[in-house]
């Protein structure tokens, strides 16, 4: 569960056990070292026995290494107070929102205790609950956990299989989603702005999940409270049991402002380091990019054509989809052996087969990207940054226009500050929570009337029907 939320507003770390077994102090002994930048490690730990004394015994343990630690623990179910696993109530769905909230607090620099604070009160302001259709089967046991009968369901399973407190008959999606939801409001009557999960156990198709996600909002509205935010699909997930779970997490505006704020959850592939290999890229890489380039103008041919018809040429969409073609075709008779030699090929061909103004600024950004590059077998992030860099400028002396135009140029410059944003990244230290670095766009003159070329015609008919 948790290795796929490893990223940029989440997690730093994960600790995985065997199948339904805590990690072991080692694990996350070594789990907080790396990933310690001198401000301390929150362990965010799920109500089970095992996971609750692991935990534990393992913040002892990076105390005496000289790591700070501050524990929460979720507790969400409101199914059971005690159960084969745990000791009180077990956690479930509301780990997800814990990890979510306090990993997007923890990238503002906030302080430990803070980040402790906040997990906590997305816990005390949370509760789940869970049904099954089927068992699921433990690949060392190699049968169900449970039986249930083929017109049977389980109220109130947890994720480790656990069977849950009363068994009824299959029904609607209606009739299962009322007690879920009922036990929920018992337990913490339901008002105002709140964030679902409705999760899927790890066999139930999406399609169901959604049906079963109306019947959830549905409910809440008959207790006055809204989903204004919501999750479906399989996160907190019990193998290949069929069901699902419901999270209800009554939210503030501070915790509305954290689970908005920017996510890029990925797992590492291998293992933690402090230090990174900068990425190279070769001639295919740019062989690619081209036909991924040609492809996304081709589909988009018509669409272009209908946007430039706005001021009368109504030829952009069928100039450039001309202009690439031929670029594939030269490519595909005879590519040359190097990145920059491929670069200057396609530029030159669009300056030979688009036309109009298209053909020689998409042209020279190609051909001053190319002889930036010039020979080498390879080049690294910062050269391409700066191959972006000369695209624009040659751009901007060739056509007159400047960022901020509306012009292809706000795009160029967009990319640019992109790839030189990504070589600097890729040249540091890796850092568990280093921000991704922003991607800036053309969004900032997307509501400004066009300022240089024909487009001007288009930018002051918006200006005045606005």
């Amino acid at each position: 569960m948790h290795g796929g939320f490893v990223g940029y507003g989440m997690l730093d770390a994960a600790c995985p056990g065997e199948v339904f077994t805590s990690p072991v102090p080692d694990q996350m002994i070594e789990a907080g070292k790396g990933v310690d930048g001198g401000a301390g490690v929150l362990h965010i730990v799920k109500n089970y026995t095992g996971d609750v004394l692991n935990f534990e015994m393992a913040a002892e343990l990076c105390a005496d290494e000289g790591v700070e630690v501050a524990s929460v623990l979720v507790n969400d179910d409101v199914a059971v107070r005690d159960s084969l696993y745990t000791a009180g109530r077990r956690g479930t769905g509301a780990t997800l929102f814990v990890e979510k909230i306090a990993g997007a607090l923890a990238e503002t620099g906030a302080p430990l205790a803070d980040v402790a604070r906040i997990g906590r009160e997305v816990n005390e302001r949370s509760r789940s609950f869970g049904v099954a259709l089927t068992p699921c089967t433990v690949p060392a046991a190699g049968k169900p956990t449970f039986e249930l009968g083929d017109t049977e369901i389980e109220l109130g399973i947890g994720i480790h299989g656990e069977p849950g407190r009363t068994r009824t008959s299959h029904g609607e999606a209606r009739e299962i989603v009322r007690p879920a939801m009922g036990a929920i409001h018992d337990d913490l009557p339901l008002s105002g702005e709140t964030l679902v999960l409705v999760n899927g156990m790890g066999g139930t198709p999406l399609m169901e999940l959604y049906i079963l996600f109306a019947e959830v909002f549905a409910y809440l509205q008959e207790k006055g409270a809204t989903a204004v935010r919501s999750l479906v699909g399989n996160y907190v997930t019990s193998l290949d049991m069929q069901g699902f779970s419901v999270t209800v997490c009554q939210l503030t505006d501070e915790l509305s402002r954290l689970w908005d704020a920017p996510v890029d959850p990925r797992a590492p592939l291998g293992p933690m380091t402090t230090a990174r290999e900068e990425p190279l890229v070769d001639t295919p890489f740019f062989l690619a990019w081209i036909e991924e380039i040609a492809t996304a103008v081709q589909a988009e041919r018509d669409r272009l054509t209908e946007l430039d018809a706005a001021i009368g040429d109504a030829d952009h969409g069928a100039n450039l989809d001309r202009g690439f073609m031929a670029v594939r075709q030269a490519l595909a008779d005879g590519p040359p052996g190097t990145h920059g030699a491929v670069l200057v090929l396609a530029g030159s061909t669009l300056i030979r087969k688009v036309g109009g103004a298209s053909g020689p600024l998409y042209g020279t950004a190609f051909r001053q990207m190319g002889r930036t590059l010039g020979e080498p077998p390879e080049v690294a992030l910062a050269e391409l940054a700066a191959a972006f860099d000369a695209a624009l400028a040659g751009v901007q002396k060739l056509g007159g226009a400047a960022e901020g135009d509306k012009t292809m140029e706000d795009a160029l410059a967009a990319a640019a500050a992109v790839a030189v944003a990504v070589a600097a990244e890729a040249s540091r230290p890796w850092q568990p929570s280093s921000t991704p670095p922003k991607r800036p766009g053309p969004s900032a003159s997307s509501d400004q009337p066009a300022s240089w070329g024909d487009h001007t015609l288009l930018g002051v008919i918006t200006h005045r029907t606005a």
